[in-house]
């Protein structure tokens, strides 16, 4: 065939299972859609894949936690993460992580912020900032969470059910004390109460592999909804 075309397909010798076909008329032309369109295809298969763990993670969540509900907010919350603060604004759920000696926590941030007249432009770095210097606290006294400005961020923008948001990712560092770790956010605009969403994932494991906890967290996240809609 003369058309190169590539089509998904879901599920079909398998479940769960993604199909990505590229129909070309030669190496040439394959070489031009993997270089062209090579995002898109790996896309479809991350997708594909949290997807089935949101799926999984959903059979074992908590039927509510009366502090996210508080918060107007809908999530799929596996029942081993617990809550360990909550506050009218914010709410810190964490699972505890162990491989042989090494301890380690993974951790679910939910916070609102109302936008008065007052306020001027605000970015979802400095709102995290300003959220975990607040009350995410190290063990030395003073210490606080804070982004690493030294590796900064990777922000795009996307959407979240029917809102759109902003997904950043990066490392964090603890601010008076000798910790860090990657962390994934997603920050929404609710226009209809004129209100800032951050739904924030970090850990906590140091030295050893985290990218598996990090996946886990962005098919959580990615189950956020405001309540009634």
């Amino acid at each position: 065939d003369s058309i190169p075309e590539i089509k998904n397909a879901r599920n079909v010798y398998a479940a769960p299972q993604q199909i990505v076909s590229i129909k070309v008329h030669d190496y040439m032309d394959l070489r031009k859609i993997l270089q062209g369109r090579s995002d898109e295809i790996i896309r479809k298969f991350l997708d594909a894949d949290i997807a089935t763990l949101q799926h999984k993670l959903s059979r074992i969540a908590h039927s509510r936690i009366k502090y996210v509900d508080d918060l107007g907010v809908k999530m799929t919350i596996p029942n081993y993460y617990r809550p360990v603060m909550a506050h009218e604004d914010f709410v810190w759920l964490l699972k505890d992580i162990k491989k042989g000696k090494h301890l380690g926590t993974v951790n679910i941030l939910i916070y609102k912020y109302p936008i008065n007249d007052d306020d001027s432009y605000i970015d979802q770095i400095s709102l995290r900032d300003s959220i975990t210097k607040k009350y995410v606290h190290g063990q030395m006294a003073g210490s606080y969470m804070e982004i690493e400005k030294n590796y900064y961020p990777l922000s795009v923008e996307t959407e979240l059910g029917d809102m759109f948001a902003i997904e950043s990712r990066g490392l964090w560092r603890t601010e008076g004390d000798f910790m860090g770790c990657p962390f994934i956010n997603y920050t929404m605009w609710d226009d209809q109460t004129n209100t800032i969403y951050g739904i924030d994932g970090f850990v906590y494991f140091p030295s050893q592999d985290k990218s598996q906890y990090i996946f886990e967290l962005e098919a959580l996240l990615k189950t956020f909804q405001i309540s009634g809609r």
